[in-house]
C-alpha cells in the first residue's frame, strides 16, 4: 500500500510539473513611452545641443540683465511661420523677468517630444540668501518651449508663465 501511495504522489507531482511547464502565451507589454512623443520626429544629438545652447544663451542674457536681448530671442511659432512676440506679450514677460531677476540658473531637464512640443526646465536663483533668511526659498522653477520650424529652433514660452511644481 505504501508503494502505491508513493507512486501516486510521484505521478501527481510529475503531472503538476508538466501542467505548469505547458506552453505559455507571451504577454503583451504595453508601450511605456510618453504619449506626447512623436515617433516620426527625427531627433539628433545636434538638436539637443542646439536647444541647450539656445536656452543657455537666453538665460545668460537674463543673468547679464539684458532683458531686451533675451526678449528679442523669443518668438511665436505656429504652422504659418515665425513671428516676434507681440508688444503685449513683451510687456507681460518684462514684468515677470524684472520681478524675478536671474542671478544664477541651472538647466534641470529637457523634454523633447516633437518639433512643437519641447520643453526645457530650469531653476533660477532670483535673490541672495543672508544668514537671517535661512530656510527661505530663493529659487523658482521655470520653463521655455523651444520649437523647430523649417529645421531651425526658436525660443518660445508657455502661454502662461507660472511656477510649476514639476
Amino acid at each position: 500500500m505504501r508503494k502505491s501511495f508513493y507512486a501516486f504522489l510521484l505521478l501527481s507531482f510529475v503531472l503538476l510539473l508538466a501542467a505548469c511547464k505547458g506552453e505559455q502565451k507571451p504577454q503583451e507589454v504595453p508601450e511605456s513611452g510618453d504619449p506626447r512623443v512623436d515617433a516620426t520626429m527625427q531627433r539628433t544629438e545636434g538638436d539637443s545641443l542646439q536647444i541647450i545652447q539656445l536656452t543657455r544663451e537666453y538665460l545668460t542674457k537674463l543673468q547679464n540683465k539684458d532683458i531686451d536681448g533675451a526678449l528679442a530671442m523669443v518668438y511665436n511659432v505656429d504652422s504659418t511661420g515665425v513671428r516676434p512676440i507681440s508688444d503685449e506679450q513683451r510687456a507681460e514677460m518684462r514684468k515677470t523677468l524684472e520681478m524675478f531677476p536671474v542671478l544664477d540658473f541651472e538647466i534641470t531637464q529637457m523634454l523633447l517630444f516633437s518639433d512643437d512640443d519641447t520643453e526645457v526646465r530650469y531653476k533660477v536663483k532670483f535673490f541672495e540668501l543672508t544668514p537671517e533668511m535661512e530656510g527661505m526659498q530663493n529659487t523658482i522653477k521655470q520653463a521655455i518651449q523651444p520649437r523647430r520650424y523649417e529645421g531651425k529652433w526658436y525660443v518660445t514660452v508657455p502661454n502662461v508663465m507660472v511656477e510649476n511644481n514639476y
